[in-house]
């Protein structure tokens, strides 16, 4: 059999040598432990076909541009590099005329074995923006995702590079990041510190990921709620009293708060509190 002849099946056999990877096709960026699946495919073989589309090039020549199973792909190259003798693969065919709205979005439909993290699925969503057109909306939909999720995973593209770096490592997931940001006021740079701190935490473990058990969160989170609470009753608070300024310096008015508070457990209103106050404070400047 010629060697560069594709087997006519249903699923195809070609030559893993023949495979071309367009730089910047795949929204892949972490292709995880090669050595683990190049065992098992060196012991089994490639079980799942991966995708492909036949062109020719400059020479004339059958070529496969890769749609899906760049790991697969990774870890039969690393094993022919090695020695193994690994003469073709399964392979399933996109048509020739696929567009590459179509081919990006069978890139995300036919993800096997691992799949994508949120920077990932940033990634894929922003090339379908960018370079398809599409708006949010469209890709939440042609993806089969929450809107609100893609729009997420756009705003981690625009974060401090090195924590998009550390969930393109999976060493620490998007959510686990919001979580980190609402604790530390959406202030990236001590949130990065804060996650390189529970990495350490985990690497002293073995472990490559990192847990909110790491992450000294949960009461700065609390506090950080609270304080955005607190702060509105304050703006609150002090806008009523700015309607009570005393316009001719008669008297100063001192705001006790726990007074305050103290008397809206009676019941009263801030109006009446105020009333109170300024009458007490005129009272006192006669």
């Amino acid at each position: 059999m010629e060697k560069n002849k594709t087997t006519k099946a249903d699923i195809y056999k070609i030559d893993p040598r023949n495979i071309v990877v367009t730089e910047g096709f795949n929204s892949r960026c972490n292709f995880g432990d090669l050595d683990e699946l190049a065992r098992q495919i060196k012991e089994q073989g490639v079980l799942n076909p991966i995708t492909v589309q036949s062109f020719k090039d400059e020479n004339g020549e059958e070529k496969y541009r890769l749609i899906d199973g760049e790991r697969r792909y990774r870890a039969v190259m690393k094993l022919i590099s090695e020695g193994t003798e690994i003469a073709r693969v399964p392979a399933l065919f996109i048509s020739k005329s696929c567009s590459e709205e179509e081919l990006l979005i069978q890139q995300a439909m036919r993800n096997e074995g691992k799949n994508f993290n949120e920077y990932e699925w940033g990634v894929l969503a922003r090339k379908l923006i960018e370079r398809c057109g599409l708006t949010k909306s469209e890709v939440a939909k042609k993806l089969g995702k929450n809107p609100g999720m893609v729009s997420y995973w756009l705003q981690l593209l625009e974060m401090k590079p090195e924590i998009q770096a550390l969930v393109r490592d999976g060493v620490v997931t998007a959510v686990d990041v919001r979580k980190i940001l609402q604790a530390n006021n959406k202030n990236e740079e001590v949130a990065y510190n804060e996650i390189i701190k529970a990495k350490n935490k985990a690497d002293t473990r073995g472990d490559k990921k990192i847990t909110l058990k790491d992450l000294d969160i949960n009461s700065r989170t609390i506090a950080f709620k609270d304080s955005k609470e607190i702060k509105f009753g304050l703006r609150r608070l002090f806008s009523y009293i700015d309607k009570y300024n005393n316009p001719d310096g008669k008297f100063e008015a001192v705001i006790d708060l726990r007074d305050v508070l103290d008397k809206l457990n009676k019941d009263m209103t801030i109006t009446e509190i105020l009333d109170d106050i300024k009458k007490s404070a005129y009272a006192k400047a006669e």
